[in-house]
C-alpha cells in the first residue's frame, strides 16, 4: 500500500493510446492510478509518491524499463516496489532479464484486459501480505527485545542474592552447576527470603534448558484461590505449556494442599517427557521448616532425594558487605542518589547481625538507609541494627508475611511494650488520584476503621505513613490461626462449631454496616480464629484497613476491577454494582459453605467464570454436600444469605445474627477450649502462635 494507506498503481509507457488503454483497464480496481510516460518521469514521480505497483513498458526513448526497473531495485526506499513488466518484447530471453533485474511478472503487448486486472490483483495481495508480514515480524522483534531486556535486567536484579566468596556460597554454587547439568527435578529448601527465586534461575540458566522460559508459580497465590489445580485452572495449565523446554518453578510449595502436590507430580509423570528425556526443568522450594504433613510423600519419592539446601544470610556473613553493596547502589540509582559505599564498621556491624528475615531484612534495611542519608558513605550503626527498623512509636521484630500489596511485621511499641501487627501498604497506586488525594483517602478511612469498636474485628491501634510514602496500620497481634488454615490443616468443621465461628462475625459486620462500611473481602483467610486470654475460638475479622465507602474510588484504585477473591463474591460486587452490607452476608455465607465442605460453592477454570457461576447459577444445598450432617436450620438461613437478590437475604448482619442465635446449638466455651487443647498447644507448637494470615492481601481480579 502506499505512504497514503490505499493501493497506488504507476502506469509506465511513452505511448498515449496505450497509457489510455491500461488507465481504462484498470479503473476496475479499487486503486488510485498514475501516469509516466517515459523512464525519466517514472522515476520522478516515484521519488515522489511511492506506488504500490508499477506496470513497466520496456522500449522507451528516454530510458528503457530494463534501466529502470535496475534503478528502483538498487533503491534501498524503492526496492520492494513490485515491478510488472508489459511489453511487444515477447522472447524468452526479454523475460528472463526482466525477471533477473527483480521483475514480478511479465505481460507480452497485446495484451488481454482481464489478464492484466487478474495479475495486478494478484501482485497488490501479495504486496499487502508482504507488508503485513513485515510489521508483524517488526512487532515480534520488538517484543523479542523487550522480552530480552527485560529477561537482562531480571537476571541482574536476582544476582545480588548470591554475589560473595564465602564457602557455603561456594558450596551453592557447586550445587547450582551441578543440578544444571543434570536437569532432573529438584527441590530448593530454604527460609523464605533466602535468594530462592535467585537460585532457580540460576539452575535454569546452568541447564540445556537456559535458552527458554522461566516460568514461576506462587503455590501460595493457588492455595489462596483454592483451585483444583490441574483440572479447573486453565491457567496453570497454559504455564506448564509455556515452561515446555524451558523451568517449571514452582514456589512455596509447602503452602499448597497435598492433594494438589500429588496431582502436580502425576501430571509431570504424564506430560513432561518425550521419548524418555524430560520437557524441561521442574523446581520445586519449599521451606526447609516444613512440617511434617505439609510435603507429599510422594512428591519426595519422585524428587529421589534431590534436594539443594539455601544457607541464611547469617551463614554465609562474609558475603553480607557484597550484598549490602550490590543493594544500595540499586536504591541509589532508583532514589537518584550517590553512594559511593559503606563504611567498613558499618559492614562489620552488618555481618556480626543475626538476620532473622535474612535477605529481606538486609534489603529492606539498605533501601531505608539510601533514603535516609545525605552523604556519600552510608553509616549503619549496630543500634540500629538491634533496634532493627522502626516505625512510628513501634520497633519492627520480624516479617509475619507479605502478599501483593505489602507486608505484615511483627513489632512492639517501644514505650508501652506491646506487641503489635504491622501491616505495610506498599504497592497501593492509583493513576488517576494524585498521592494527595490517596493519602487524604488512607487518613480518612483508617479513621472510619479506628471506630469500629466490637471485639470480634481486629483492633487498630495506630496508623501513619512511612519516610518512603509507605502507608501502614498498626493492629493487636493475635495467637491462632485464620479460618483457611484451620480447615487446610484440620478439615471441615462440624456445623455445631461453624454456627459459633459465624454468629462472632455477624456481631463484627454488624457495626461496620450500620457505620457505612462493607469489608468487600470476607473470605477463610480473612477471618481469624484466636485464643484471646481464657477464650478459645475467639473470631475477628481482619482487613477493615483499606475498606471505603465509595465504589467508583475502588474501581479507580484497582483499574476498573473488582475487589474481592471470586471465590467468595457476591453477584453484585462481580458485576460492579454499588455495595451494600448484604455484599459481605453473600461472602460470609460462601466462606461457611467452604467451612462446612471443604469446597468452594463454584469451582470453573478460571477466575471470570467462577464470578459468573455466582451471578447465574444456583448452589448446591449444603446439606447435600457438607461433610457432615448439617441441622435444616442451619442450612436454610445459610442458603438464604446466598440468594442472587440481595433483597432475599437476610436483610443485615444483625438480623443473620437473630435467626442464627435462635438455633440450638452444642458447640461453646469448654468444647472450643477442649478442642484447642488437644489439637494446638500454643505454649509449645510455635507454628499457629503470634501469627497473622500469611494471605492477608486482598485480592485484585486478574484478567489477564
Amino acid at each position: 500500500m502506499s505512504e497514503l494507506g490505499e493501493d497506488l498503481i504507476l502506469i509506465v509507457d511513452d505511448n498515449a493510446n496505450n497509457l489510455q488503454v491500461l488507465f481504462k483497464t484498470l479503473a476496475v480496481l479499487d486503486a488510485k492510478v498514475l501516469v509516466a510516460k517515459g523512464g525519466l518521469q517514472a522515476l520522478v514521480t516515484v521519488e515522489k509518491r511511492k506506488p504500490s505497483l508499477i506496470l513497466l513498458d520496456i522500449m522507451m526513448p528516454d530510458k528503457d524499463g530494463y534501466e529502470v526497473c535496475a534503478e528502483l531495485k538498487e533503491n534501498e526506499e524503492t526496492k520492494d516496489i513490485p515491478i510488472i513488466f508489459l511489453s511487444a518484447l515477447g522472447q524468452v530471453q526479454d523475460k528472463v532479464k526482466g525477471l533477473d533485474l527483480g521483475a514480478v511478472d511479465f505481460i507480452t503487448k497485446p495484451f488481454q484486459a482481464e489478464e492484466v486486472v487478474s495479475r495486478v490483483k494478484t501482485q497488490l495481495r501479495l504486496k499487502r501480505l508482504s507488508e503485513s508480514l513485515k510489521d508483524k515480524n517488526a512487532l515480534l522483534e520488538a517484543e523479542l527485545k523487550k522480552v530480552q531486556y527485560l529477561g537482562e535486567e531480571a537476571k541482574r536484579e536476582m544476582s545480588g542474592p548470591l554475589l560473595g566468596s564465602s564457602d557455603s556460597l561456594n558450596l551453592l554454587q557447586e550445587k547450582i552447576e551441578h543440578s544444571g547439568v543434570m536437569a532432573k527435578p529438584l527441590m530448593l529448601l530454604s527460609k523464605p527470603g533466602c535468594g530462592e527465586g535467585a537460585v532457580a534461575r540460576e539452575i535454569h540458566q546452568a541447564s540445556r534448558f537456559s535458552e527458554r522460559a522461566f516460568v514461576q508459580v506462587n503455590c501460595a497465590l493457588l492455595y489462596q484461590n483454592h483451585a483444583d489445580v490441574l483440572k479447573s485452572d486453565n491457567e496453570l495449565i497454559e504455564k506448564f505449556d509455556l515452561a515446555r523446554g524451558g523451568c517449571l518453578y514452582f514456589e512455596q510449595l509447602n503452602k499448597l494442599a497435598l492433594d494438589k502436590q500429588e496431582t502436580i507430580v502425576d501430571y509431570i509423570k504424564a506430560h513432561w517427557s518425550t521419548d524418555g528425556k524430560e520437557d524441561g526443568l521442574v523446581i520445586f522450594h519449599a521451606n526447609r521448616d516444613y512440617g511434617k504433613n505439609e510435603l507429599h510423600a510422594g512428591l519426595l519419592d519422585f524428587l529421589c532425594e534431590n534436594v539443594v539446601q539455601i544457607p541464611r544470610l547469617h551463614e554465609r556473613s562474609a558475603d553480607i558487605g557484597d550484598i549490602a553493596h550490590y543493594y544500595a547502589q540499586k536504591y541509589a540509582l532508583k532514589l537518584s542518589k550517590t553512594i559511593d559505599g559503606i563504611s567498613e564498621a558499618s559492614v562489620k556491624n552488618l555481618e556480626q547481625y543475626s538476620w532473622p528475615g535474612d535477605l529481606n531484612e538486609l534489603e529492606n534495611l539498605i533501601e531505608r538507609e539510601v533514603f535516609k542519608t545525605d552523604i556519600q558513605i552510608l553509616e549503619i550503626s549496630r543500634q540500629s541494627l538491634e533496634g532493627q527498623q522502626t516505625i512510628g512509636a513501634y520497633q519492627l521484630d520480624g516479617m509475619l508475611g507479605d502478599g501483593g500489596m505489602g507486608e505484615v511485621w511483627c513489632g512492639m511499641h517501644q514505650l508501652l511494650a506491646r506487641p503489635a501487627a504491622i501491616k505495610l501498604i506498599k504497592n497501593l497506586d492509583s493513576k488517576l488520584l494524585s498521592k494527595d488525594n490517596l493519602t487524604q483517602r488512607f487518613h480518612r478511612e483508617a479513621k472510619s476503621t479506628a471506630n469500629l469498636q466490637s471485639p470480634h474485628t481486629v483492633t487498630l491501634y495506630d496508623y501513619g505513613v512511612t519516610d518512603l510514602g509507605e502507608f501502614y496500620y498498626v493492629m493487636e497481634l493475635l495467637d491462632g490461626l485464620s479460618l483457611g488454615e484451620l480447615i487446610k490443616h484440620f478439615g471441615p468443621l462440624q456445623p455445631s462449631r461453624a454456627l459459633y465461628l459465624m454468629k462472632q462475625a455477624c456481631r463484627s459486620l454488624a457495626e461496620a454496616h450500620d457505620l457505612g462500611m462493607v469489608h468487600r473481602d470476607i473470605k477463610p483467610d480473612n477471618l481469624f480464629i484466636a485464643k484471646l486470654g481464657a477464650e478459645y475460638d475467639f473470631l475477628k475479622i481482619l482487613d477493615f484497613g483499606i475498606v471505603s465507602n465509595s465504589q467508583a474510588e475502588d474501581i479507580d484504585l484497582t483499574k476498573g476491577q473488582p475487589i474481592g477473591t471470586p471465590s467468595f463474591m457476591a453477584p453484585e460486587t462481580a458485576m460492579g454494582k454499588e455495595l451494600t452490607g448484604l455484599a459481605d452476608i453473600y461472602s460470609l455465607a460462601c466462606t461457611f459453605y467452604m467451612a462446612l465442605t471443604g469446597e468452594h460453592v463454584f469451582d470453573a477454570p478460571t477466575p471470570m467464570a467462577v464470578m459468573l457461576k455466582h451471578i447465574q447459577d444456583e448452589a448446591p444445598n449444603i446439606q447435600e454436600v457438607a461433610k457432615f450432617d448439617t441441622p435444616k436450620g442451619f442450612a436454610d438461613v445459610l442458603m438464604s444469605c446466598m440468594d442472587k437478590e440481595p433483597a432475599n437475604r437476610p436483610s443485615s448482619a444483625l438480623d443473620l445474627y437473630q435467626r442464627l442465635d435462635k438455633l440450638e446449638n452444642e458447640w461453646g466455651c469448654q468444647e472450643a477450649q477442649d478442642w484447642w487443647v488437644s489439637h494446638v498447644d500454643l505454649d509449645k507448637n510455635e507454628k499457629f502462635s503470634k501469627t497473622m494470615s500469611e494471605n492477608f492481601k486482598t485480592m485484585l481480579i486478574d484478567s489477564e
